[in-house]
């Protein structure tokens, strides 16, 4: 009898480990899964603001061609240091709107910024 239920107790812990070992697994998985998403966003909000400052430099390079040399260009482009690229442009020239893109190189995100003087 007492052999019995030795063997029996035998598979009743290998059930406990295997439902202790699969909630430690779940609950690690969706612990993974919450901060892969807070890392991500993370990550693009700092490459939109390089974006962001791309375009600003590029809107200024713009402005700075089209108000004071004598034979101002329709687009402006740089490539700064930080992995960024910007392009800008007048979009009309009848009246003065202007366009400028920012882009982060590393995750592709881009911004952009408009001003027209009416």
């Amino acid at each position: 009898m007492k052999f019995l239920l030795k063997k029996r107790n035998k598979g009743q812990i290998f059930l406990m480990s295997l439902l202790l070992l699969s909630t430690v697994s779940f609950s690690a998985l969706l612990l993974l899964s919450i901060f892969t998403v807070d890392l991500r966003q993370i990550v693009e909000t700092s490459e939109s603001v390089k974006a962001f400052y791309a375009a600003d430099a590029c809107m200024e390079g713009i402005l700075y061609q089209t108000f004071t040399l004598d034979n101002p260009g329709s687009s402006f482009s740089l490539t700064l240091s930080n992995e960024t690229r910007c392009q800008a442009k007048k979009v009309s020239s009848d009246s003065l709107k202007f366009q400028s893109i920012g882009n982060s190189k590393s995750s592709n995100i881009r911004r952009g910024i408009e001003i027209w003087f009416e």
